[in-house]
């Protein structure tokens, strides 16, 4: 009973000495929230709060009426219950930080995307062209000039070998060096790269090393690579030399004894 009077007292919006709606702080549809170290049958401002308020400590809600002595009704409990400016916490430093991280974050995103990172690529040594490619944000760090890689033409995947470092700078600087080769952004992209490593350094998953290729595969690629000393499909390692593909022919480069074998790297 004593709980039930209370709540009926916090409810009570006749009260008098009260702010008018015209100037209470909040407006319907405003996000507040609740201060964290609300105590129960303690009054903030003209009215108290009683234990079930407690479940909406440090919690936001929304404003959906204000009564015309500027006190509220929250849509988190249906409108029970009557809330105060007391109650809430002053959430003007926290808008206004998100306001500045958002910005910052704005300005961080926009000059990133104002950076663009090329390579050059020839498609064979004796080419006298060369040809510029987008460099995957992943990929920057670990090309360097002279690698092997797979690129991606209108033509479809090709391989070539790079004839720069990446080069890095701001938009309007590459796309200056880039129409001076008689190229324009946006560019096709580096797929992937390839690289020389010993088989016993290539990490193996344990799905693969739980599966059982098919015969034919195993055949497939053996007799490939006793005709033509290549396999009929890649080897595939992430940066951290783990395999991802061509299972298959790690099998047959082991079980022929190979110790170096090239893999393709996808970042």
């Amino acid at each position: 009973m004593a709980e039930l009077a209370e709540k009926i007292c916090c409810a009570c919006t006749d009260c008098t000495g009260e702010q008018s709606q015209s100037q209470s702080k909040y407006k319907v549809g405003d996000k507040v929230q609740v201060k964290q170290n609300l105590v129960a049958g303690q009054r903030y401002g003209m009215d108290g709060v009683v234990t079930d308020m407690l479940r909406m400590a440090g919690k936001m809600a929304t404003i959906v009426s204000v009564t015309k002595y500027g006190k509220y009704h929250i849509a988190e409990d249906d409108s029970w219950w009557v809330w105060t400016d007391e109650m809430f916490e002053d959430t003007t430093d926290i808008v206004r930080m998100d306001i500045v991280r958002m910005e910052m974050q704005n300005v961080v995103q926009s000059a990133q995307s104002e950076q663009a990172q090329i390579v050059f690529v020839k498609h064979r040594a004796s080419d006298a062209k060369e040809y510029a490619f987008e460099v995957p944000a992943e990929m920057a760090q670990y090309l360097k000039k002279g690698m092997r890689v797979r690129v991606e033409t209108k033509k479809g995947a090709f391989d070539g070998n790079t004839t720069t470092d990446v080069i890095c700078g701001d938009r309007t600087t590459i796309e200056e060096l880039l129409k001076r080769n008689g190229a324009y952004l946006p560019l096709k992209k580096v797929l992937a790269a390839y690289k020389t490593t010993r088989l016993d350094d290539i990490q193996i998953p344990k799905p693969f090393r739980n599966s059982f290729p098919a015969s034919y595969k195993v055949k497939n690629c053996y007799e490939t690579y006793i005709t033509y000393r290549r396999f009929d499909r890649d080897i595939v390692v992430d940066k951290d030399n783990i395999l991802t593909d061509g299972y298959v022919a790690y099998l047959i480069a082991r079980m022929i004894g190979i110790v170096q074998v090239k893999v393709t790297v996808k970042y």
